[in-house]
């Protein structure tokens, strides 16, 4: 029995060093918990890094409270990787089908340039028309669906009818994925004063506040310029303004670069390119009827003996992270329209596509309205110096007052009042 008990005591002591050991040997592992064991038994939490969602989380700008206006309408940013969303929405814009219901000729001499197409009745075309309006796709979007695909103005300039431009067509895709970037053409040119936050793409100089693209090209040598156009990616920009006639063009692909020796060939490099233009294509063979040029490819050497600069956008890396909203502050009551006057003001944190402000007589015809539209920086529209045209030429009796305005990712009706005249 003695010996028995010698050999359990020897057990016994082994076992106790085993698990000694095995505890020394955990200082410093991670356990499942997330809970570290320092060798003196005493616990200290680690914290854990939080998975990021690659969502992005939108919030409302500072100070802007929803409960403080009339009418609040949020809208939400297009998903996915920032620079295909922009080019997909370009092609969207590019290929929207419409027939005109009546003949639609717009004529326009812009001293370095004009404009000068003709729609005809009954044809079928593709892309949003070429204006100066800065129209949002869904507007023109759902001036089709409301007269089953068909488009009718009377219209004579391009200033007038729903549609975008060259840099408006741009815009509205690049708001689609944020509010930072607005203005027009001259605005991409990265000269330090940029309200599209440009960023130049590659070593080429450019003169603090110069918006001439070809006296910047003109600074640097033809290698500098095509080593800038061979960084071009999904979605960036080139843009050219020579004496007041500007173009600017999104990049579908990334461009093809070939070099000889050590220098770039401009001849066999080259970038696909999307833009409305103003005029119809005549080089397609598919018969299309269409004044936009989708993955068109230009040559470096293009690019650079038509002075175009190559840029990015900031947001591509630093994505947007405000939510975006349209708002009408104050109520217009019918007392207020019966006086013939308005008030409030209709705002966003995106640039305003439009403010239509539409008066209906009792058969629900538009008998007035007014166009708010044109604007490519502009944030607010203050309704109260708008009341001249509203109540224009009006007889007394029964009408409906609306509302309807839009940034580039929608639109809203902000207001419907019934109101009399006396």
């Amino acid at each position: 029995m003695k010996n028995y008990k010698t050999l359990f005591v020897l057990l016994a002591v082994f076992l106790m060093c085993i698990v000694l050991i095995a505890c020394n040997n955990s200082s410093g592992n991670d356990n499942s918990d997330g809970v570290m064991t320092s060798g003196d038994n005493t616990e200290e939490t680690i914290p854990v890094e939080e998975t990021k969602d690659d969502g992005q989380k939108l919030s409302l700008p500072d100070g802007i409270d929803p409960e403080n206006f009339y009418k609040f309408v949020e809208f939400s940013l297009a998903e996915g990787e920032p620079r295909q969303v922009v080019v997909d929405y370009m092609r969207k814009q590019a290929n929207i089908e419409w027939i005109p219901a009546n003949d639609i000729k717009l004529k326009d001499d812009l001293g370095s340039w004009g404009v000068d197409l003709t729609y005809v009745r009954g044809k079928t075309y593709h892309g949003m028309i070429y204006s100066n309006l800065n129209s949002s796709y869904h507007k023109f979007a759902s001036e089709l669906e409301a007269s089953g695909g068909k488009f009718s103005s009377d219209a004579t300039s391009w200033e007038n009818i729903i549609g975008v431009g060259c840099c408006s067509a741009i815009l509205n895709a690049l708001q689609q994925v944020s509010n930072d970037v607005y203005g027009e053409t001259a605005n991409f040119v990265p000269n330090g004063k940029s309200t599209c936050r440009a960023i130049k793409l590659g070593d080429y100089k450019v003169k603090d506040g110069c918006i001439q693209t070809d006296e910047i090209v003109a600074e640097n040598d033809d290698q500098t310029m095509y080593r800038a156009y061979a960084q071009l990616d999904v979605g960036d920009i080139i843009v050219k303004r020579v004496n007041g006639a500007p173009h600017i063009r999104m990049v579908t692909e990334k461009a093809t670069v070939l070099n000889t020796g050590n220098k770039v060939n401009p001849g066999r490099s080259c970038v696909k390119c999307i833009e409305q233009t103003n005029a119809f294509d005549k080089s397609r063979t598919d018969g299309k009827l269409t004044t936009w040029r989708e993955d068109k490819v230009y040559t470096f050497y293009d690019l650079y003996t038509k002075n175009y600069l190559p840029v990015t956008l900031g947001f591509y890396e630093n994505p947007e992270t405000e939510l975006p909203y349209l708002a009408l502050d104050k109520e217009i009551t019918p007392s207020i329209l019966e006086k013939k006057s308005l008030n409030g003001t209709v705002s966003s944190n995106y640039p305003l596509k439009h403010v239509y402000l539409n008066v209906y007589n009792a058969d629900g015809k538009i008998v007035n309205q007014v166009v708010v539209g044109g604007m490519d920086d502009a944030f607010k529209v203050n309704l109260r110096n708008k009341a001249s045209g509203v109540f224009e030429g009006l007889a007394a009796g029964k009408y409906t007052f609306v509302i309807d305005a839009g940034i580039a990712l929608g639109s809203s009706e902000l207001c419907r009042v019934e109101f009399n005249l006396f």
